[in-house]
């Protein structure tokens, strides 16, 4: 007779938006070091990502590895507005 399975612990639930927000960071690396062409993106780093449980909100932590702080007002401007978009469907 087979054992029932039990359903996942907290901490097995807590690790896919882990390994998600992991995933993202690394993507979102990778897009701003290679696919952009933008060289005033050179000195930004992504820091950190957080996914919430349900995977239904990013956030996407950056810094910035310089320390003019004229090259900083050109990577981000005071007019520009946030990046906010909903993820495309795949």
């Amino acid at each position: 007779m087979a054992a029932a399975k039990r359903p996942p612990t907290k901490s097995l639930e807590a690790s896919r938006p882990v390994r998600v927000a992991a995933q993202l960071r690394q993507e979102i690396a990778r897009l701003l070091g290679r696919d952009f062409a933008d060289p005033r993106l050179e000195g930004l780093i992504v820091s950190n990502a957080w996914i919430s449980s349900d995977l239904q909100l990013a956030k996407v932590f950056f810094r910035i590895a310089t320390t003019d702080e004229g090259q900083t007002q050109l990577l981000f401007p005071s007019t520009s507005p946030p990046c906010r978009s909903a993820p495309t469907p795949t």
